[in-house]
């Protein structure tokens, strides 16, 4: 397998709202597989991730579903293979957004969405 490795890394504060997730994801397409996404995590960060397997899975999902590229992506492999979290900053809503920033970063894709506004620090998801 040739894995492709994205790293997304936010540390950050808008309106008063800290932000921190420091991701590394490897990154397969196109496997010839029965699941359309699978999520690995590997055991050094299994009890980091725990509280947040969730919403990496959910941006693998959202990624896969909301894929700009004009190459179809038929399967998606992520392995987890770093994550750093810190309390209070660490947030559902901000690994989710730093994974999807991960595999965009990965796989070459430009996404404009998910963003963060500036002036709020609400994640918007809508184009």
């Amino acid at each position: 397998m040739n894995f492709k490795k994205g790293r997304y890394r936010i540390k950050q504060e808008i309106a008063e709202k800290g932000f921190f997730c420091d991701i590394t994801l490897n990154v397969v397409t196109n496997l010839d597989q029965n699941e359309n996404f699978l999520v690995e995590f590997t055991e050094c960060n299994a009890n980091v991730i725990a509280p947040f397997k969730y919403a990496i899975e959910m941006g693998v999902v959202f990624f896969y579903y909301n894929n700009p590229s004009k190459e179809k992506i038929n399967t998606l492999h992520v392995k987890v293979e770093e994550i750093s979290l810190m309390t209070v900053d660490s947030t559902f809503t901000i690994v989710l957004f730093s994974t999807i920033k991960a595999l965009s970063n990965a796989l070459n894709i430009n996404l404009d969405f998910p963003r963060i506004n500036n002036k709020t620090g609400v994640i918007e998801f809508e184009r």
